[in-house]
């Protein structure tokens, strides 16, 4: 299993590999849309500002600014976490 350093802020989700060297450093961004019932990602990082233009979907950020409270919405940021690894 790889060693995986992450950074979270607000704003953005900064993920290195210490094993290969490969970095994510993207918005934290998540573009959520609802079809047949079910919620599903449809953009994530870079991709989301391009995603809602094309659909006229709305950007959710998983993580907070608050000081105290880093996590917003649980299930979001789980998948982010997975974006980015």
């Amino acid at each position: 299993m790889a060693k995986i350093y992450i950074r979270i802020s607000g704003d953005r989700i900064y993920a290195k590999n210490l094993d290969s060297g490969a970095v994510f450093d993207e918005p934290a961004l998540l573009v959520i849309v609802e079809s047949g019932g079910r919620k599903y990602v449809l953009a994530a990082g870079d991709t989301v500002a391009a995603a809602c233009a094309e659909t006229g979907a709305i950007a959710i950020a998983p993580f907070d600014s608050h000081p105290r409270v880093l996590v917003d919405d649980l299930d979001w940021a789980s998948f982010l976490f997975k974006y980015a690894m």
